[in-house]
């Protein structure tokens, strides 16, 4: 049994006006029976129905349903009261046109999380006559096919297969002509033998036809009731309604659907979004591109066993103009030597230019004319060999055998071939030989020799140094040739040769041991410690290990220097593709870019949340009336703003797909042109793409959805 006593409802216009629409009305109605509510317009009878349906809530006043104050239910008692007590059916019908009679209808009993089959939906059709002319119901039927009277049968049988205690209809024949209209009462006059039936209308003649009972309203007021009041349900137990929830896949279906509309829109929404989040992306992937790591990689991948590592080290300098400026520190420290030895084992030192860095050119002569090629200049194998050929390691013969350095196999006589053992002798690489029998040997005076066999170099002065052996290097020259002959491209870039610059062992020479330490003769140098090239290291088979090499405290640290300056040192790796690697990071890891990049990426995040929150301001808006009739049907503002959420959550994979499809594409074409991995979008820049796409749909969700969940269902309706 439903009473309400004393109820009112006043409406406040923005403007501050009010108006009374129910003034202090009081009635009772049975379990059962079908009960007419006249009244010209404004007189108060829908915002009776809306009051008496749970989806406003009156000014003042009492409604008891089952004996429990309607007051009484929160927000969510409320929901499950409109599930499952009460059946709406609107003059407007208000169904989802996207939706088929069958799906419409499913939807009601989806709500109160039920599972809507197929014969129940089928034996309520029969039921409102919603067959066709085999007496197959209209399961199927697309709603834009049916008539007005059909549509509004549709929204009966959606209210009775809740199995409702109380349907509310408000107008349902205001839309239908004479004879639908009587058919749709006759309906109502059967359905209403087991449950109670409201109806609002204009149509006096049809409620004294029908009609168990009729109350007349008049400027908020009841002013005629053809029954005597019930009494009140004495108050007795709360009543409790089984709350329903959405089911999720309905919520995403529903979310999905709402993308339809506003295509155009949408588009421009996501790829605007999604550019904003690419160029986010990438910045964020340039900025933890790590040199270290893409070197390492490199030589993994191509099978190199060694690299030379050097002094990444610098202090910042204020000078008198006032530019403060990073000062390269020249020298290894100690603690970083030590941990070369510890981790690496062994380690062979390298010199910068240990004699006269022409002096080497000067003893290349002209290609000899039976050459395959024009010009020994245009080979990239050999420029890469001669640009490394100043470069001299201390060796022993333990350290030889270490680090896989062993005689010539061209060699005829191997015995020929030894280790320097005056600081006036030298010893050359293969590769280096390569290079002679390719352009020639030209002694002091200026003769050109043929170099036909490796044999002919032994004996020969270089850099004014005899040379006493030739040795094989680990380094695979076939390959490096091969490889350096499809990468280097003379024509495009003669100044830089870009892809010929790297440290190869197979292009330095071995001295000595001790001969960089002396002051005096024939080479020169300073202490290992002090003004040291690098090291050549054997790597130890683990990258990741290696890497973590690089990070220890011993080999990264911060310290005062003999002036007192705080001074960062650390090392680097050189090798053959340092070059390569240390192009990309001169551009995309400066820090003017990174700060630009990442000013322009907060900028185009924010103005992508924006975007997201006006197109989504605009579809809620467009949908407002389909989420207002599940919010009458009895679906809850968690359901309603669970379909919000999907909508913005589909939009927000599209985005980060396309812009994580975007950055990977950018950053394939950036490696390909530095022939290098450099730009390798991991772990963190996909999950802070991640974060970003869908931390802005978040953001950008909030404040329509907030609006909407402020609404009651009446008001959305409206």
């Amino acid at each position: 049994m439903i009473s309400f006593e004393n109820l009112s409802k006043t409406y406040v216009s923005k403007g501050g006006v009010q108006t009374a629409a129910l003034t202090g009305v009081s009635a009772a109605f049975p379990d059962c029976g079908l009960v007419f509510i006249l009244g010209k317009s404004g007189s108060g009878k829908s915002t009776l129905l809306n009051l008496l349906g749970g989806i406003d809530r009156p000014t003042s006043g009492a409604i008891s349903v089952d004996g429990t104050p309607l007051s009484d239910f929160k927000e969510g008692d409320l929901d499950a009261y409109r599930n499952a007590y009460v059946g709406f059916v609107f003059q407007e019908y208000n169904l989802l046109p996207e939706y088929t009679v069958g799906q419409n209808i499913a939807l009601a009993l989806e709500l109160q999380s039920q599972r809507a089959g197929r014969e129940e939906i089928d034996e309520v059709l029969r039921q409102v006559e919603l067959t066709d002319r085999d007496g197959n119901p209209l399961f199927d039927r697309k709603i834009g096919e049916l008539s007005g009277g059909q549509k509004q049968r549709v929204a009966i049988a959606r209210a009775l297969i809740k199995k409702p205690k109380m349907i509310l209809a408000d107008e349902p024949t205001g839309a239908l002509d004479a004879a639908t209209g009587e058919a749709l009462y006759t309906l109502l006059k059967g359905l209403s033998k087991d449950r109670l039936i409201l109806v609002v209308t204009h149509d006096r003649e049809c409620a004294e036809k029908y009609g168990d009972r009729i109350l007349t309203l008049a400027d908020g007021e009841i002013v005629a009731d053809t029954a005597p009041a019930s009494a009140p349900a004495a108050e007795g137990e709360k009543a409790a309604f089984r709350r329903g929830r959405l089911p999720v896949r309905r919520a995403l279906a529903m979310g999905a659907k709402g993308l339809k509309h506003k295509k155009l829109r949408l588009a421009i929404s996501i790829l605007l979004s999604a550019f904003m989040c690419f160029i986010f992306g990438f910045a964020f992937t340039a900025a933890t591109a790590d040199t270290l790591n893409t070197q390492l990689k490199l030589s993994y991948d191509h099978g190199e066993t060694y690299v030379i590592l050097e002094n990444d080290s610098y202090y910042m300098a204020t000078f008198p103009s006032g530019n403060v400026e990073k000062i390269d520190i020249s020298h290894i420290m100690k603690p970083q030597y030590d941990a070369l030895g510890e981790y690496f084992g062994e380690a062979l030192l390298t010199y910068a230019r240990p004699f006269g860095t022409n002096q080497a050119w000067d003893n290349l002569g002209e290609r000899p004319e039976n050459s395959q090629k024009t010009s020994w200049s245009d080979d990239p194998y050999l420029q890469m060999i001669y640009r490394n050929s100043d470069r001299a390691v201390e060796v022993t013969p333990e350290l030889m055998e270490y680090f896989h350095i062993a005689p010539d196999p061209r060699l005829k006589d191997p015995s020929v071939c030894r280790l320097p053992e005056t600081d006036s002798e030298i010893a050359i690489s293969d590769a280096m030989v390569d290079l002679f029998m390719a352009a020639g040997y030209r002694d002091e005076a200026g003769n050109i020799f043929e170099i036909k066999a490796p044999e002919d170099m032994l004996g020969k002065e270089y850099g004014h140094l005899t040379i006493c052996g030739i040795y094989t290097t680990p380094e695979n020259r076939a390959e490096m040739a091969e490889k350096y002959d499809k990468t280097y491209d003379w024509s495009s870039e003669p100044e830089t040769y870009k892809y010929v610059q790297g440290l190869h062992l197979m292009g330095v020479s071995f001295v000595k041991e001790g001969a960089l330490e002396r002051n005096e003769g024939p080479l020169y140098g300073d202490h290992p410690l002090v003004g040291s090239f690098g090291y050549v290291v054997k790597l130890s088979g683990d990258r990741m290990k290696d890497r973590a090499f690089f990070d220890r405290k011993d080999v990264t640290f911060t310290a005062p220097n003999a002036e007192g300056m705080e001074c960062h040192y650390s090392l680097k790796i050189r090798s053959q593709y340092s070059v390569m690697v240390e192009d990309a990071a001169y551009t995309f890891t400066d820090d003017s870019f990174l700060t630009v990049a990442w000013w322009i990426g907060g900028i185009f995040a924010v103005v992508s949340a924006l975007l997201f929150m006006s197109y989504l301001s605009v579809s809620i808006e467009f949908r407002k009336r389909e989420l207002g009739i599940l919010r009458a049907l009895g679906a809850s503002k968690k359901d309603v703003i669970l379909i919000c959420v999907f909508e913005s959550l589909i939009m927000a994979a599209l985005i980060f797909a396309i812009s994580l499809a975007a950055t990977l594409v950018w950053c394939a074409v950036l490696n390909a042109h530095y022939l290098a991995p450099f730009f390798i979008v991991g772990f963190i820049p996909i999950l802070s793409l991640f974060l970003l796409c869908f931390g802005v749909a978040a953001l950008a969700t909030i404040l329509p959805v907030y609006r909407l969940a402020k609404r009651s269902p009446a008001d959305i309706l409206k």
